[in-house]
């Protein structure tokens, strides 16, 4: 809301005004950095050229210091900036590199609406760089979380959406992987349970109505 100015304010520039024009600039110019960076992974996925892929890292990072944290598309640029990094990660083994795809990935599912249509996608994401972090680090306070994302992707997808049986999946990885650890039989039972949930989805989704295909 605008405020009242002081008579003696007259003079002075419209900050807010200014504010405005400035942050709809920084949103044009994270939106082609986007872009730019989504050409790059494109390019890094043909040529598997691998500085194609740290170009694209190093414009995501361009667009979420650019693009107001308020607007959807910052948790876009953290999101694809953490898909980024693991795939950097993958192609180097720099740890460094996926300690930050992790803390990056967290930014986005928190700057994203649980309700949002990518929630699930962001939650999946940030939940297989835990599990990569554990392999290198064996930290159980890293696995236990990514078994917890693990868990909210599959809970927070439609079971008809075309990743949910992707996020079975993982979710049966984590809790077998984490039940490595512990020994927990219920974790157990719950990667028996997220194999066989992924592989009903499966079939499902992959059923073919007669009807539908007859001439």
């Amino acid at each position: 809301m605008w405020k009242l100015r002081h008579p003696a304010d007259r003079d002075r520039p419209r900050r807010p005004a200014m504010s405005r024009r400035l942050r709809k600039g920084d949103l044009i110019e994270g939106q082609i950095a986007i872009t730019h960076a989504n050409d790059l992974v494109g390019q890094f996925e043909q040529t598997k050229n691998v500085a194609a892929l740290r170009d694209a890292v190093s414009s995501y990072r361009r667009a979420v210091i650019t693009v107001p944290a308020e607007h959807a598309e910052h948790a876009t640029a953290l999101n694809n900036l953490g898909a980024a990094l693991q795939r950097l990660f993958q192609q180097t083994g720099d740890l460094r590199v996926l300690e930050e795809a992790v803390e990056v990935g967290r930014t986005a599912v928190t700057a994203t609406p649980s309700d949002h249509a990518s929630y699930a996608v962001r939650v999946n994401n940030l939940g297989n760089a835990l599990q990569r972090l554990f392999g290198r680090t064996r930290n159980l306070v890293l696995l236990t979380e990514a078994v917890d994302m693990a868990r909210l992707a599959v809970a927070t997808s439609s079971t008809d959406h075309p990743d949910h049986a992707s996020y079975l999946k993982n979710l049966a990885d984590a809790a077998h992987m984490l039940f490595k650890q512990t020994y927990d039989p219920e974790l157990l039972a719950e990667a028996r349970l997220a194999t066989k949930d992924a592989a009903t989805t499966l079939r499902r989704a992959h059923a073919i109505d007669p009807m539908e295909t007859s001439g």
